[in-house]
C-alpha cells in the first residue's frame, strides 16, 4: 500500500454466525477499482456471503469516486458476477508449468 491520503487497496472479512468465511481485496489504480481474491469457504456458500463480500470492495469505490471495476472469475463464480452486473469481456488461459513434466 501506498502510505498517501488515498488508499490505494483494501481487505474484507466477512462473518457468519461469529466465524470468518470469506474475503475479498480491491486495488485502486488508473481510475479502475480491482476486485481480486474473493473467496467463500464451502459450507457458507449459497448464503449471499458472496455477493455481499463483493458489495463491500464495490461500495467503497463508489464512495472514493471510482466508476470502473473489473475482476476475474472462476467458473463457479461467474454467473454470480453476471447477476451483479458484470460483463464477459474476454477470457484468459492459464498454463503452469511444472518442473520434470513432459506435456
Amino acid at each position: 500500500m501506498v502510505l498517501n491520503d488515498t488508499p490505494s487497496a483494501s481487505a474484507f472479512l466477512a462473518y457468519y454466525d461469529g466465524n470468518p468465511v470469506a474475503s475479498s481485496l480491491v486495488f485502486y489504480e488508473a481510475g479502475v477499482a480491482g476486485i481480486y481474491s474473493v473467496t467463500t469457504l464451502e459450507e457458507a456458500r449459497g448464503k449471499g456471503i458472496g455477493t455481499a463480500i463483493t458489495l463491500a470492495p464495490l461500495n467503497e469505490a463508489k464512495k472514493l469516486g471510482y466508476e470502473i471495476a473489473i475482476l476475474q472469475s472462476s467458473d463457479m463464480a461467474l454467473n454470480m458476477y453476471k447477476h451483479m452486473g458484470f460483463k464477459e469481456y474476454c477470457k484468459i488461459e492459464w498454463f503452469v508449468w511444472q518442473p520434470g513434466s513432459k506435456e
